[in-house]
C-alpha cells in the first residue's frame, strides 16, 4: 500500500490513470487540494498495487480535536471521510480477483488503524496524527 499526498500529484494521477476507466474529477489531486485549503483536513491516496490490478481509495484524514466528548484521545484519533462524500474505491479493472480485494481491505486496514496511521502517514508526510 502506498500512501501519497497532494504534493505528489503526479504519482497520484499515475495511479488512477491505472484506473482510467473508472476515475472522475471527485478522484483527483487538485479537487482534494481544494478541500485541504479550505481546512477539511488532508488529503491522501491508499494505493494498493497486486499482479497487476490496481486498486486506488481517495480520503480527507480529519483530527477529532474539535469533537466534545472524547477526552484525550481527540488529540490521536483521527477519521477518514471523502471529498463531499462523492469518491469511492476505483479500480483498474471491472473485474477484480477476491486475492486482490482481500489484500486491498488487509493494507488499507493496516495503515488506517489508530496508532498505525499516525506512523504511517508521518512517516508518508511527516504530518502529525492531529494535523493529518
Amino acid at each position: 500500500m502506498r500512501v501519497l499526498t497532494t504534493s505528489q500529484s503526479d504519482e497520484w494521477l499515475s495511479v488512477l490513470r491505472r484506473c482510467s476507466a473508472m476515475h472522475d474529477v471527485y478522484h483527483l489531486p487538485g479537487y482534494h487540494a481544494v478541500a485541504e485549503r479550505h481546512g477539511e483536513g488532508e488529503a491522501r491516496l491508499f494505493a494498493y498495487e497486486q499482479a497487476g490490478y490496481t486498486i486506488a481509495l481517495p480520503l480527507i484524514i480529519r483530527t477529532l480535536a474539535d469533537l466534545r466528548g472524547i477526552g484525550v484521545s481527540a488529540n490521536t484519533w483521527c477519521d477518514a471521510t471523502s471529498v463531499y462524500g462523492y469518491s469511492g474505491p476505483v479500480c483498474s479493472r471491472k473485474e477484480m480477483p477476491r486475492a486482490v480485494i482481500d489484500g486491498f481491505q488487509r493494507d488499507l486496514t493496516a495503515a488506517s488503524s489508530v496508532r498505525t496511521t499516525a506512523d504511517r502517514l508521518r512517516t508518508a508526510s511527516t504530518a502529525r496524527c492531529a494535523r493529518v
